[in-house]
């Protein structure tokens, strides 16, 4: 089994999911509806990381720029005027 420790916990499940669930089941890809989601969501997991490791580094990011400012200058509108003429 995927987890070594684990608590209940529910969840609104859509029809769809459900009857993949049991189909998983019936074709002996999982014990039980409990075993299906569970391995669902493992391997829905393995995706996200991805982007949940995106999220966090650009959220560390940002709260350093406001933490510290921005590490450069940002052009002001004399700059734009001056590279006009």
């Amino acid at each position: 089994m995927y987890l070594l420790t684990s608590k209940a916990v529910t969840v609104k499940i859509d029809e769809e999911a459900i009857r993949f669930a049991d189909e998983m089941v019936k074709l002996g890809l999982a014990k039980s509806r409990n075993q299906a989601f569970v391995k669902l969501i493992m391997l829905g997991m393995e995706r996200m990381k991805k982007e949940v490791d995106k999220k966090r580094k650009v959220k560390e990011i940002v709260e350093k720029f406001k933490r510290e400012g921005i590490p450069y200058a940002l052009p002001t509108a004399k700059d734009v005027e001056e590279n006009r003429e």
